[in-house]
């Protein structure tokens, strides 16, 4: 079980990394523009960086998907990066877009939360992988982890849509003056 577990995760991950890959390659220079507005590079690093990015998410979903134990690692660390750009552009009082998935989404603590449990996912993996990251799963087993990888991302999805029911619901979840 823990190895269909471990897949699930990966295949989840490898979802996510490789649909924000895929956005960002459509309007890279939009990613360049994003990269930018977080103030955190000099103007010349920019481009190598968001670069670098789009390539690790790339190589990360390759890796989680043939079961790499590199792959969690690598999801992880662009997890842990992305957090503290994020922290940092709110701790700074930036409205600017996060640079998620091609959208026009500010940072918020929203997008703060998706990452950190996208990062928790990364970090269960990598402490599921050691001695299982080589093996893999037949038969019914499939069945489970196909199951379970589309439920970690629906359950991600639905975490993130509870300001959105409450607020529907008359209670207002999100502290003053955030966004959705």
């Amino acid at each position: 079980m823990t190895i269909a577990l471990l897949i699930a995760l990966r295949l989840a991950l490898a979802v996510v990394l490789a649909a924000s890959a895929v956005s960002k390659l459509r309007g890279p220079s939009r990613f360049v523009r994003d990269v930018g507005r977080y103030r955190l590079l000099p103007g010349p690093v920019v481009v190598p960086a968001a670069g670098i990015v789009i390539i690790a998410e790339v190589v990360a979903a390759a890796l989680l998907v043939v079961g790499h134990p590199a792959g969690p690692i690598v999801a992880l660390v662009l997890t842990l990066v992305f957090a503290a750009a994020v922290g940092s552009a709110l701790a700074r009082g930036l409205a600017i877009p996060c640079g998620c998935f091609g959208g026009d989404e500010t940072v918020s603590r929203r997008a703060l939360v998706r990452v950190g449990l996208l990062g928790g996912t990364a970090l269960l993996a990598v402490l599921l992988g050691p001695g299982v990251a080589d093996r893999w799963v037949d038969g019914m087993d499939l069945v489970w982890v196909a199951t379970a990888a589309t439920g970690l991302l629906i359950a991600g999805r639905l975490v993130l849509l509870v300001p959105d029911v409450l607020a529907a619901m008359g209670q207002d979840a999100r502290p003053a003056g955030e966004e959705a």
